[in-house]
C-alpha cells in the first residue's frame, strides 16, 4: 500500500486524458455558473442583532421577517431555472439540440478570473480521476502481492519442506509411496462395489439363460 500511495506523489499525471478533459470541461462550466450566480450561495444576513430576553414579544415578528430573504432566494432560483429552461428550448428550436444547462456556461464572456477557474477545474478533475484509480489499485495490490503470492508459493514450499524432511529421515521412497497411496477406506469401498457389480452381472446372465 505504501508503494501504491507513493505513486500519487509528484510528478502526478494520468494517461486517461480523454476522461480528464471531459471532467475539466464539466467542472469549469459548473464553476462559471456558480460565479455567474454567486448570490445563490450567500446566506441571508440578519436584519437585527441577536434578540435578548427583553424583546421576546417582538421575536415572532422578527422571525417572520427573517424568513423573507429565504423566500426571495427560492423565487430567484426558480426564475433562474425557468430562464435556463427557456434558453435551452430556444436553442433547440434554432437547431442546437441536445444541450444541457452546463453547456450554457460556454456562452458566457471571458471572466476576469478565468485562469483561476481553470486551475480549480483541473484540480477537481484530476482528483476525481486519481481517486477512481486508487480505489482499484489498493485492492489489486493486496490481492496480487498477498493472496495470489501465497497461493502460488504454497505448493512449492510444501513440496520443498517434504523433500527436506524425508531426505533427512532416510525413508524418502516409503514416504512418497504413503503420500501417493489411496485412502484405505476408499479402496475397501471400491473393492466392495466391484464385487457387487460382478455378482449382478452373474445374476443377469443366469436370468437370460433361464428365459431361453
Amino acid at each position: 500500500m505504501k508503494e501504491t500511495l507513493e505513486l500519487e506523489l509528484r510528478p502526478n499525471y494520468t494517461q486517461n486524458t480523454h476522461y480528464l478533459q471531459s471532467l475539466c470541461e464539466k467542472w469549469l462550466s459548473k464553476y462559471k455558473l456558480g460565479r455567474r450566480n454567486s448570490t445563490q450561495y450567500q446566506l441571508p444576513a440578519p436584519d437585527s442583532p441577536i434578540a435578548t430576553f427583553d424583546d421576546s414579544e417582538q421575536a415572532p415578528a422578527k422571525k417572520k421577517k427573517n424568513c423573507q430573504p429565504t423566500s426571495a432566494c427560492t423565487s430567484s432560483a426558480y426564475r433562474d431555472s425557468s430562464a435556463e429552461t427557456d434558453a435551452l428550448e430556444y436553442l433547440s428550436r434554432a437547431g442546437y439540440s441536445g444541450l444541457s444547462v452546463a453547456d450554457l456556461a460556454r456562452l458566457l464572456p471571458p471572466d476576469a478570473f478565468e485562469d483561476e477557474l481553470i486551475v480549480m477545474a483541473d484540480v477537481r478533475a484530476y482528483f476525481h480521476v486519481a481517486y477512481k484509480r486508487i480505489i482499484d489499485h489498493i485492492p489489486l495490490k493486496i490481492e496480487h502481492t498477498l493472496h495470489q503470492a501465497l497461493a502460488g508459493k504454497l505448493s512449492v514450499t510444501l513440496l520443498q519442506s517434504l523433500i527436506v524432511d524425508t531426505t533427512a529421515r532416510g525413508d524418502f521412497a516409503e514416504r512418497m509411496k504413503e503420500l501417493a497411496s489411496e485412502d484405505p477406506a476408499i479402496a475397501l469401498k471400491r473393492d466392495h462395489l466391484q464385487a457387487r457389480r460382478v455378482r449382478l452381472h452373474e445374476y443377469r446372465r443366469k436370468l437370460v439363460n433361464f428365459s431361453a
